[in-house]
Protein backbone atom coordinates (compact mmCIF):
# COMPACT_ATOMS: atom_id res chain seq x y z
CA UNK A 1 0.00 0.00 0.00
CA UNK A 2 2.82 2.43 0.84
CA UNK A 3 4.17 2.05 -2.71
CA UNK A 4 0.84 3.17 -4.16
CA UNK A 5 0.75 6.18 -1.85
CA UNK A 6 4.27 7.14 -2.93
CA UNK A 7 3.34 6.74 -6.61
CA UNK A 8 0.24 8.90 -6.15
CA UNK A 9 2.25 11.62 -4.42
CA UNK A 10 4.89 11.52 -7.16
CA UNK A 11 2.14 11.70 -9.75
CA UNK A 12 0.62 14.81 -8.18
CA UNK A 13 4.01 16.57 -8.27
CA UNK A 14 4.59 15.59 -11.90
CA UNK A 15 0.98 16.45 -12.74
CA UNK A 16 1.43 19.95 -11.32
CA UNK A 17 4.49 20.48 -13.53
CA UNK A 18 2.83 19.02 -16.64
CA UNK A 19 -0.27 21.14 -16.23
CA UNK A 20 1.72 24.33 -15.59
CA UNK A 21 3.69 23.65 -18.78
CA UNK A 22 0.55 22.96 -20.79
CA UNK A 23 -1.19 26.10 -19.53
CA UNK A 24 1.82 28.30 -20.34
CA UNK A 25 2.02 26.93 -23.88
CA UNK A 26 -1.76 27.16 -24.31
CA UNK A 27 -1.60 30.82 -23.34
CA UNK A 28 1.10 31.47 -25.94
CA UNK A 29 -0.83 29.64 -28.66
CA UNK A 30 -4.11 31.39 -27.84
CA UNK A 31 -2.69 34.90 -27.59
CA UNK A 32 0.27 35.04 -29.97
CA UNK A 33 -0.27 32.39 -32.66
CA UNK A 34 -2.88 32.24 -35.37
CA UNK A 35 -3.87 28.57 -35.25
CA UNK A 36 -4.93 28.71 -38.90
CA UNK A 37 -1.32 29.63 -39.59
CA UNK A 38 -0.43 25.99 -38.97
CA UNK A 39 -2.34 25.04 -42.12
CA UNK A 40 -0.44 27.54 -44.25
CA UNK A 41 3.15 26.48 -43.58
CA UNK A 42 5.16 23.36 -44.30
CA UNK A 43 5.30 20.60 -41.71
CA UNK A 44 8.96 21.19 -40.90
CA UNK A 45 8.43 24.92 -40.35
CA UNK A 46 5.49 24.04 -38.13
CA UNK A 47 7.68 21.65 -36.15
CA UNK A 48 10.40 24.28 -35.73
CA UNK A 49 7.75 26.69 -34.49
CA UNK A 50 6.56 24.13 -31.95
CA UNK A 51 10.09 23.38 -30.75
CA UNK A 52 10.35 27.01 -29.63
CA UNK A 53 7.39 26.32 -27.33
CA UNK A 54 9.43 23.81 -25.32
CA UNK A 55 11.23 26.60 -23.48
CA UNK A 56 8.00 27.24 -21.59
CA UNK A 57 8.44 23.90 -19.84
CA UNK A 58 11.02 25.67 -17.66
CA UNK A 59 10.26 29.37 -18.18
CA UNK A 60 9.61 31.15 -15.97
CA UNK A 61 11.78 29.12 -13.60
CA UNK A 62 9.57 29.97 -10.64
CA UNK A 63 5.81 29.65 -10.91
CA UNK A 64 3.93 32.92 -11.01
CA UNK A 65 0.34 34.06 -11.13
CA UNK A 66 -0.52 34.73 -14.80
CA UNK A 67 -2.69 37.65 -13.70
CA UNK A 68 -0.66 39.63 -11.14
CA UNK A 69 2.77 38.11 -12.03
CA UNK A 70 3.74 37.63 -8.38
CA UNK A 71 6.16 34.75 -7.81
CA UNK A 72 4.60 31.94 -5.82
CA UNK A 73 6.09 30.70 -2.56
CA UNK A 74 7.05 27.05 -2.24
CA UNK A 75 4.06 26.39 -0.01
CA UNK A 76 1.77 27.74 -2.73
CA UNK A 77 2.86 24.84 -4.94
CA UNK A 78 2.12 21.84 -2.74
CA UNK A 79 -0.04 19.60 -4.96
CA UNK A 80 -3.74 19.43 -4.04
CA UNK A 81 -3.29 20.91 -0.55
CA UNK A 82 -2.26 24.39 -1.71
CA UNK A 83 -5.24 24.61 -4.06
CA UNK A 84 -7.63 23.60 -1.28
CA UNK A 85 -5.94 25.81 1.34
CA UNK A 86 -6.07 28.84 -0.98
CA UNK A 87 -9.66 27.95 -1.89
CA UNK A 88 -8.75 27.91 -5.56
CA UNK A 89 -7.55 31.53 -5.62
CA UNK A 90 -4.22 33.31 -6.05
CA UNK A 91 -2.60 34.09 -2.69
CA UNK A 92 -1.94 37.67 -3.83
CA UNK A 93 -4.61 38.99 -6.18
CA UNK A 94 -7.32 36.43 -5.35
CA UNK A 95 -7.85 35.60 -9.03
CA UNK A 96 -9.57 32.23 -9.42
CA UNK A 97 -7.16 29.41 -10.25
CA UNK A 98 -8.59 27.23 -13.04
CA UNK A 99 -9.91 23.92 -11.71
CA UNK A 100 -7.79 22.02 -14.22
CA UNK A 101 -4.75 22.66 -11.98
CA UNK A 102 -6.27 20.60 -9.18
CA UNK A 103 -7.78 18.14 -11.65
CA UNK A 104 -4.42 17.44 -13.32
CA UNK A 105 -2.65 16.85 -10.02
CA UNK A 106 -5.26 14.28 -8.98
CA UNK A 107 -5.59 12.62 -12.40
CA UNK A 108 -1.85 12.25 -13.01
CA UNK A 109 -1.55 10.91 -9.47
CA UNK A 110 -4.07 8.19 -10.33
CA UNK A 111 -2.35 7.53 -13.67
CA UNK A 112 0.89 6.85 -11.80
CA UNK A 113 -0.96 4.52 -9.42
CA UNK A 114 -2.63 2.64 -12.29
CA UNK A 115 0.62 2.28 -14.22
CA UNK A 116 2.36 0.95 -11.11
CA UNK A 117 -0.51 -1.52 -10.66
CA UNK A 118 -0.06 -2.69 -14.27
CA UNK A 119 3.67 -2.99 -13.63
CA UNK A 120 3.10 -5.29 -10.63
CA UNK A 121 0.47 -7.40 -12.43
CA UNK A 122 2.21 -7.86 -15.80
CA UNK A 123 5.71 -7.88 -14.26
CA UNK A 124 7.34 -6.19 -17.26
CA UNK A 125 10.87 -4.73 -16.91
CA UNK A 126 11.31 -1.65 -14.73
CA UNK A 127 12.72 0.33 -17.66
CA UNK A 128 9.48 -0.29 -19.58
CA UNK A 129 7.46 1.03 -16.65
CA UNK A 130 9.60 4.19 -16.48
CA UNK A 131 9.52 4.80 -20.25
CA UNK A 132 5.76 4.29 -20.52
CA UNK A 133 5.23 6.74 -17.65
CA UNK A 134 7.52 9.18 -19.44
CA UNK A 135 5.59 8.84 -22.71
CA UNK A 136 2.20 9.23 -21.01
CA UNK A 137 3.43 12.27 -19.07
CA UNK A 138 4.69 14.00 -22.21
CA UNK A 139 1.46 13.15 -23.99
CA UNK A 140 -0.55 14.59 -21.10
CA UNK A 141 0.89 18.02 -21.85
CA UNK A 142 -0.43 17.75 -25.40
CA UNK A 143 -3.84 16.60 -24.16
CA UNK A 144 -4.24 19.57 -21.81
CA UNK A 145 -3.17 21.92 -24.60
CA UNK A 146 -5.80 20.23 -26.78
CA UNK A 147 -8.47 20.91 -24.15
CA UNK A 148 -7.47 24.57 -23.99
CA UNK A 149 -6.82 25.30 -27.69
CA UNK A 150 -8.26 22.38 -29.74
CA UNK A 151 -4.70 21.76 -30.96
CA UNK A 152 -2.11 19.11 -30.03
CA UNK A 153 1.37 20.34 -30.97
CA UNK A 154 3.10 17.60 -32.93
CA UNK A 155 6.32 18.02 -30.96
CA UNK A 156 4.72 16.40 -27.89
CA UNK A 157 3.53 13.43 -29.92
CA UNK A 158 7.04 13.00 -31.32
CA UNK A 159 8.65 13.26 -27.88
CA UNK A 160 6.19 10.69 -26.52
CA UNK A 161 7.00 8.32 -29.38
CA UNK A 162 10.75 8.17 -28.73
CA UNK A 163 10.70 6.11 -25.49
CA UNK A 164 8.01 3.85 -26.98
CA UNK A 165 10.15 3.04 -30.02
CA UNK A 166 12.94 2.02 -27.63
CA UNK A 167 10.52 -0.35 -25.88
CA UNK A 168 9.51 -1.95 -29.20
CA UNK A 169 13.00 -2.42 -30.62
CA UNK A 170 13.85 -5.05 -31.77
CA UNK A 171 11.11 -7.51 -30.67
CA UNK A 172 8.21 -5.19 -31.47
CA UNK A 173 9.39 -4.25 -34.95
CA UNK A 174 5.95 -5.13 -36.41
CA UNK A 175 4.36 -2.60 -34.05
CA UNK A 176 6.81 0.05 -35.25
CA UNK A 177 6.01 -0.75 -38.89
CA UNK A 178 2.26 -0.53 -38.28
CA UNK A 179 2.79 2.71 -36.39
CA UNK A 180 4.72 4.14 -39.38
CA UNK A 181 1.86 3.15 -41.72
CA UNK A 182 -0.60 4.97 -39.45
CA UNK A 183 1.55 8.10 -39.46
CA UNK A 184 1.94 8.04 -43.23
CA UNK A 185 -1.82 7.69 -43.59
CA UNK A 186 -2.30 10.62 -41.19
CA UNK A 187 -0.06 12.92 -43.21
CA UNK A 188 -1.63 11.90 -46.52
CA UNK A 189 -5.07 12.61 -45.07
CA UNK A 190 -3.79 15.91 -43.72
CA UNK A 191 -2.59 16.89 -47.21
CA UNK A 192 -5.95 15.92 -48.75
CA UNK A 193 -7.86 17.93 -46.15
CA UNK A 194 -5.70 20.96 -46.82
CA UNK A 195 -6.32 20.71 -50.55
CA UNK A 196 -10.08 20.28 -50.11
CA UNK A 197 -10.18 22.86 -47.30
CA UNK A 198 -12.32 20.44 -45.28
CA UNK A 199 -11.67 18.56 -42.04
CA UNK A 200 -12.98 15.00 -41.89
CA UNK A 201 -11.04 13.76 -38.88
CA UNK A 202 -8.42 15.11 -36.48
CA UNK A 203 -4.99 14.11 -37.79
CA UNK A 204 -3.52 14.09 -34.30
CA UNK A 205 -6.21 11.64 -33.20
CA UNK A 206 -4.97 9.16 -35.79
CA UNK A 207 -1.43 9.56 -34.45
CA UNK A 208 -2.66 8.84 -30.93
CA UNK A 209 -3.98 5.49 -32.14
CA UNK A 210 -0.48 4.90 -33.53
CA UNK A 211 0.93 5.55 -30.06
CA UNK A 212 -1.54 3.02 -28.64
CA UNK A 213 -0.11 0.43 -31.04
CA UNK A 214 3.41 1.14 -29.78
CA UNK A 215 2.28 0.59 -26.19
CA UNK A 216 -0.06 -2.39 -26.55
CA UNK A 217 0.59 -3.90 -29.97
CA UNK A 218 -1.31 -4.15 -33.23
CA UNK A 219 -4.06 -6.38 -31.81
CA UNK A 220 -5.16 -3.64 -29.42
CA UNK A 221 -6.15 -1.09 -32.03
CA UNK A 222 -9.76 -2.20 -32.60
CA UNK A 223 -10.55 -2.42 -28.90
CA UNK A 224 -9.02 0.99 -28.15
CA UNK A 225 -10.90 2.45 -31.13
CA UNK A 226 -14.11 0.97 -29.74
CA UNK A 227 -13.50 2.17 -26.15
CA UNK A 228 -12.59 5.71 -27.23
CA UNK A 229 -15.67 5.84 -29.49
CA UNK A 230 -17.97 4.83 -26.62
CA UNK A 231 -16.37 7.38 -24.28
CA UNK A 232 -16.61 10.01 -27.02
CA UNK A 233 -20.27 9.19 -27.66
CA UNK A 234 -21.07 9.64 -23.97
CA UNK A 235 -19.31 13.00 -23.74
CA UNK A 236 -20.62 14.26 -27.09
CA UNK A 237 -24.18 13.39 -26.02
CA UNK A 238 -23.67 15.20 -22.71
CA UNK A 239 -22.26 18.30 -24.47
CA UNK A 240 -25.11 18.29 -26.95
CA UNK A 241 -27.77 18.10 -24.25
CA UNK A 242 -26.17 20.54 -21.80
CA UNK A 243 -24.42 23.02 -24.12
CA UNK A 244 -26.01 22.30 -27.51
CA UNK A 245 -22.62 21.86 -29.15
CA UNK A 246 -20.88 19.04 -31.01
CA UNK A 247 -17.40 20.39 -30.33
CA UNK A 248 -15.22 17.94 -28.42
CA UNK A 249 -11.63 16.90 -27.82
CA UNK A 250 -11.49 13.35 -29.16
CA UNK A 251 -7.80 13.13 -28.32
CA UNK A 252 -8.82 13.21 -24.65
CA UNK A 253 -11.02 10.14 -25.11
CA UNK A 254 -8.24 8.23 -26.88
CA UNK A 255 -5.87 9.11 -24.03
CA UNK A 256 -8.39 7.85 -21.46
CA UNK A 257 -8.74 4.64 -23.47
CA UNK A 258 -4.97 4.12 -23.46
CA UNK A 259 -4.91 4.54 -19.67
CA UNK A 260 -7.75 2.12 -18.89
CA UNK A 261 -7.21 -0.46 -21.65
CA UNK A 262 -4.89 -2.73 -19.57
CA UNK A 263 -7.74 -3.23 -17.09
CA UNK A 264 -9.55 -5.24 -19.76
CA UNK A 265 -6.59 -7.59 -20.05
CA UNK A 266 -6.20 -7.90 -16.28
CA UNK A 267 -9.84 -8.95 -15.85
CA UNK A 268 -9.89 -11.10 -19.00
CA UNK A 269 -12.35 -8.93 -20.91
CA UNK A 270 -12.23 -9.20 -24.71
CA UNK A 271 -14.38 -6.86 -26.80
CA UNK A 272 -13.79 -8.67 -30.09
Amino acid sequence: MINYIIMFFMGTIIGSFLNATAMRISYIIENFYDKNFYNKISYFKELLLEITLLKYMFYPLRSECPKCKNKLKWYHNIPIFSYLFLQGKCAYCKTTIPFIYLFSEIIVGFIFVLEYYYYTVFNFPLIYFILILLALSILYIGIVIDIQTMLIPDIFIILAILPLIYINFPLGIDNIKFFVYIFIFAYILHYIQLKLNKVFIGIQDIKLYGIAVLIFGINSIMEILFISSIIGLIFFTYRKIKYNTNVGDFGVYIYISIIIYPLLKIYGISLF
